[in-house]
């Protein structure tokens, strides 16, 4: 999933599209780009998100939204929390060779995830613990283990 302002540049778009990513408006509740995610889901097949919705501007983690907890509670799948480090000015950052960071915790399973109640209170409670999880994972990686 992606915002749809990175499919406008044509270079950008089709890079985009061969990553198989596709377009979700977020300035309004974009029902296709829900059903888009329910059915990659729903093939077995991996789906990248970004639980709080944009890149932070000043590098701390924010709240995330809970549609990645009403996506997982809905087709009932297991959720990878990662972190990325070094993201900022990621082309300065690379051609100086700094790298990024990707760190990957533990699997929220799919038991837990089918635990928790199938309305807002649940996918916000699924939602709250990959946030506190990917911070963990942050805390892990700026000290350096």
């Amino acid at each position: 999933m992606a915002k749809k302002e990175l499919f406008k540049p044509r270079s950008l778009g089709f890079l985009m599209g061969k990553l198989n990513a596709f377009p979700v408006d977020r300035q309004r509740f974009d029902l296709e780009s829900i059903k888009k995610a329910i059915a990659v889901l729903e093939r077995g097949t991996g789906l990248v998100m970004f639980p709080e919705g944009t890149r932070s501007k000043d590098g701390i983690l924010q709240e995330g939204k809970i549609g990645v907890g009403m996506l997982a509670r809905k087709v009932v799948v297991p959720i990878v929390p990662a972190y990325l480090a070094n993201t900022k000015k990621a082309w300065f950052n690379l051609a100086r060779g700094k790298r990024l960071i990707a760190r990957m915790g533990p699997p929220m399973t799919a038991n837990w995830i089918e635990e928790r109640a199938n309305n807002k209170e649940g996918y916000k409670e699924i939602t709250e613990e990959l946030m506190k999880r990917i911070a963990l994972l942050g805390t892990q990686v700026e000290s350096g283990g």
